[in-house]
């Protein structure tokens, strides 16, 4: 693709991205004014549709905004490994390689500070 094509691209997608997000504070400035308008009542089916409106034109606009003609680039994905069982330490297993499962009473790791005297306890807490 030649250098202009692909310079008006970034430039159209950009030029689109600021067109969203003033489309959006537009919607939002006009949804502040209803909502704040007298008397109070409930939210209407225009109210919802500005606020969709300026929540989708907020988030597109600015991605196509801020990224350009990279919102379209690939990206390698990592592979993902296979699910493994979790592997239980046999009792002859080293002191780091216990610690990689987490313990069966974690109150024995990880204690308690004392309670002071005057501490009151709430039902169901130990």
């Amino acid at each position: 693709m030649p250098i202009a094509a692909t310079v008006a691209r970034d430039a159209g997608l950009r030029l689109a991205g600021l067109l969203g997000v003033i489309i959006a504070a537009l919607a939002l400035s006009r949804l502040y004014a209803l909502v704040h308008a007298l008397p109070l009542h409930e939210a209407t089916p225009f109210e919802m549709l500005l606020a969709a409106l300026g929540f989708v034109g907020m988030s597109a606009g600015s991605a196509l905004l801020v990224l350009g003609r990279h919102i379209f680039d690939q990206i390698e994905l990592p592979r993902r490994s296979p699910a493994t069982p979790l592997h239980i330490p046999s009792e002859e297993a080293s002191d780091a390689m216990r610690w990689t499962v987490a313990p069966a009473n974690p109150s024995s790791v990880f204690p308690r500070p004392p309670r002071a005297r005057n501490q009151v306890l709430l039902r169901g807490a130990r």
